[in-house]
């Protein structure tokens, strides 16, 4: 009778697979686990290029499985998601020794609107930047960069009208002093334009830089679905880069 009450304890314990909803013990059940592995880039990093003129860590590519879950990040108020992926790229990170090569980075998100972020409950770039940054001891400030315009989603834009979209969309905060490289993180990495406004910022106020962290890297031909929030109708179309 006790082995029968603890095997049934045990199934009500068992919580749900983030992806697919199984039963699972885990964050992601075994068979979404090893689908999502499927999605991890090799080699990480990207050197610097026209696209992003410092090192590019990008740890999944988002035309996989990997895209799903994102979306649910970002539009299905799973912030759990943003913890988990920071801690696998952090487990990437330290596998590839950059830990050592690169010990004092200080790791800042990119900063989302403030009525965007009400709207949401949570920036999934701050989130995906702390669990990173704690997994692998790095120094976290979360609110050194500040958007102060509100900006057009960018896979509603083209490639020509990303950049001046964000043209004075960040300022540094008053207070921000540092004397350690900056690892700037987002959730992923499309034609660059966001991430390369910032390091912009960060370059005339003479800030050192090392590079940029994201969870995926997609092709600037990916099709992104609008935002659940921007939705006007049931079946909205999905909007390219």
């Amino acid at each position: 009778m006790q082995s029968f009450l603890s095997h049934i304890s045990q199934l009500f314990l068992k919580s749900s697979c983030q992806s697919c909803q199984r039963p699972t013990s885990e964050f992601f059940c075994p068979f979404c686990q090893a689908q999502l592995q499927t999605g991890i880039r090799s080699p990480l990093i990207d050197p610097p290029s026209p696209l992003h003129p410092f090192p590019l860590f990008a740890w999944g590519t988002y035309d996989t499985n990997l895209r799903q879950i994102i979306q649910q990040l970002k539009y299905k108020n799973q912030p759990a998601i943003g913890t988990w992926l920071g801690t696998e790229m952090a487990k990437s990170w330290i596998n590839a020794k950059l830990h050592q090569q690169f010990p004092r980075l200080l790791v800042i998100p990119i900063p989302m609107h403030k009525r965007k972020q009400q709207q949401r409950g949570y920036n999934q770039a701050e989130i995906i930047a702390h669990s990173f940054a704690r997994q692998i001891g790095y120094h976290h400030q979360p609110n050194a960069l500040i958007r102060i315009r509100e900006t057009q989603p960018q896979f509603e834009l083209g490639l020509d009208d990303r950049t001046q979209n964000l043209e004075s969309a960040f300022s540094l905060a008053l207070n921000f002093r540092t004397n350690r490289p900056i690892l700037l993180v987002d959730d992923i990495f499309t034609t660059g334009a966001t991430l390369r406004t910032a390091i912009k910022l960060l370059e005339n106020q003479n800030i050192s830089i090392w590079g940029s962290a994201v969870t995926t890297r997609a092709s600037p031909n990916t099709t992104f679905e609008a935002s659940p929030l921007k939705r006007t109708t049931k079946n909205a179309p999905i909007l390219k880069n």
